[in-house]
């Protein structure tokens, strides 16, 4: 699909300066972001994650990155990261770079050539090295971070949430990381003028669909934002609405699911998933006639083998359990989508 042109949807962007001298990362200034401004956030925020005042770690989790994940070029990474903190960037992508083309697995070789880029500018660049690296290794917190970061300084906003919530979900204690994450949130509900790509607008419901079917509280409070956030970008879009309805119901609002999920039924009657989350929500309010009646729609709607065989499922149990009186805890609601 041919994406559209790329506008500025955003009415604002602020960062909370940081001293890197304070390893509790306490916020005390604010100040507004301009384009002017890229490179010196990137070379203060990356330089606060690298850890400065031990050119051997990176901060997050005081994990000993070059002994770990350097492989067996321990010597020429520790000396291109040497180079980054003295400021010589170019001879530090091109010794990380080297490593990287041996190697080209080496993790560290491609996070210390994505800072290295960043220094010198080159966001795009950055951004596909230090997506390679976290690509290697999904659990290398501070990439993922650094990520978030280069992503942001591009404007895009999207991708620097998905960088920064896994960063976060990866180590929850770390405040940079919440803060980080908590921001850009704010950044993106607070936009105007709303024209998602359509790739933007995929990756986030993703990430919102995965935050519904965690459940946590902070996860239900982020999604349903989320999901109302695309609603206003795309009114009648059902995906949307139909997992708006599913995260109101996960919350205990009940009536207010009901009517979203009504909604997206009169929008489209075959919307078998619709139909399925109006089931578990009916039988979780005792509704158990319209629960059968709402599986049973969701069978008959749904294109889709395994699903069909799961709403015949809780149809017939719905129906077992008219027969004998019983109440049985319904098994849950369906975020598949």
């Amino acid at each position: 699909m041919v994406e559209g042109k790329k506008k500025s949807r955003f009415r604002r962007s602020s960062f909370s300066w940081y001293d890197p001298t304070d390893w509790g990362y306490k916020p005390s200034t604010e100040f507004r972001f301009t384009v002017k401004m890229i490179p010196l956030v990137i070379v203060m925020i990356l330089g606060f994650s690298l850890g400065l005042s031990n050119p051997m770690s990176f901060a997050g989790g005081g994990r000993q990155i070059i002994n770990d994940r350097a492989g067996d070029y321990k010597s020429k990474l520790r000396d291109a990261y040497s180079l980054i903190v003295s400021r010589d960037y170019n001879q530090a992508a091109v010794l990380a770079g080297e490593v990287a083309k041996i190697d080209p697995e080496n993790v560290l070789a491609h996070h210390i050539l994505g800072l290295a880029h960043a220094r010198r500018g080159l966001t795009e660049e950055a951004s596909a090295s230090l997506n390679r690296a976290v690509e290697l290794d999904p659990e290398f917190t501070m990439a993922w971070y650094n990520l978030g970061v280069v992503e942001e300084s591009r404007g895009e906003f999207v991708l620097a949430l998905e960088a920064y919530m896994t960063a976060k979900e990866l180590e929850p204690d770390n405040e940079i990381y919440s803060n980080a994450y908590n921001r850009m949130n704010e950044i993106i509900l607070n936009g105007s003028n709303w024209d998602f790509r359509e790739t933007e607008f995929q990756r986030i419901f993703l990430l919102a669909v995965s935050a519904a079917n965690r459940g946590g509280e902070e996860d239900l409070s982020f999604a349903e934002n989320i999901f109302r956030m695309l609603l206003l970008d795309r009114p009648y879009d059902v995906a949307s609405m139909n997992m708006l309805g599913f995260t109101l119901a996960r919350e205990g609002r009940h009536d207010e699911a009901e009517e979203v999920l009504i909604r997206v039924i009169e929008i489209e009657p075959g919307y078998s998933d619709a139909w399925f989350n109006l089931g578990m929500l009916h039988e979780s309010m005792g509704r158990f006639e319209e629960a059968l009646v709402d599986f049973e729609t969701a069978h008959h709607t749904s294109s889709l083998g395994s699903f069909r065989e799961i709403a015949m499922v809780e149809a017939d149990r719905i129906r077992e359990l008219l027969i004998s009186e019983t109440i049985i805890t319904p098994s849950g609601y369906n975020g598949s989508q």
